[in-house]
């Protein structure tokens, strides 16, 4: 396997490959709110210190009526005590002109972390989010008839390096 070494300041060790990787995936379902919990991964962070996650979550929102102007989607760290924003994505209304129906909106968040000393333990990773007013649905379409048992609703993934 190749090294890789980037040459700006902050980075002094070398990428050997990936460290560790997983992923989550589900239909989809309901909410209320701007923080549902849509998908989540245990990991074991412990000797990583200083290595780089790779986090990446994706869904479909769309709002069950107009009720909403905002949308978030969140990349949560929690070790247990303290949970951190690791990436986030904010847009507008995820209703298509279809209030309830069938038009989802994609939705796709992800980031580059530099896990800390605090967070170098078992943790939780959690794709998160929702709309700032109203329910919502986030994965599939209102009345899921298409591409059912696929776990494509919602993906979460990562890696460190």
């Amino acid at each position: 396997m190749a090294t890789v070494i980037r040459g700006d300041d902050n980075f002094d060790t070398a990428v050997t490959g990936v460290l560790l990787s997983g992923e989550a995936r589900n239909e989809g379902s309901t909410g209320t709110g701007s923080a549902v919990d849509m998908a989540s991964l245990s990991l074991n962070l412990t000797g990583f210190a200083g290595k780089r996650l790779i986090a990446q979550g994706s869904t479909g929102i769309t709002e069950s009526a107009n009720t909403a102007n905002a949308s978030i989607l969140r990349l949560h760290l929690n070790n247990g005590s303290s949970t951190i924003v690791i990436g986030a994505l904010r847009s507008g209304v995820p209703h298509g002109g279809d209030f309830g129906g069938n038009s989802v909106d994609p939705y796709t968040v992800d980031c580059v972390y530099i896990i800390p000393s605090s967070h170098a333990t078992t943790c939780t990773l959690k794709l998160n989010g929702g709309l700032d007013a109203g329910t919502f649905r986030y994965g599939n379409q209102n009345n899921y008839s298409h591409f059912d048992g696929e776990n494509a609703g919602c993906v979460l993934t990562y890696f460190v390096i």
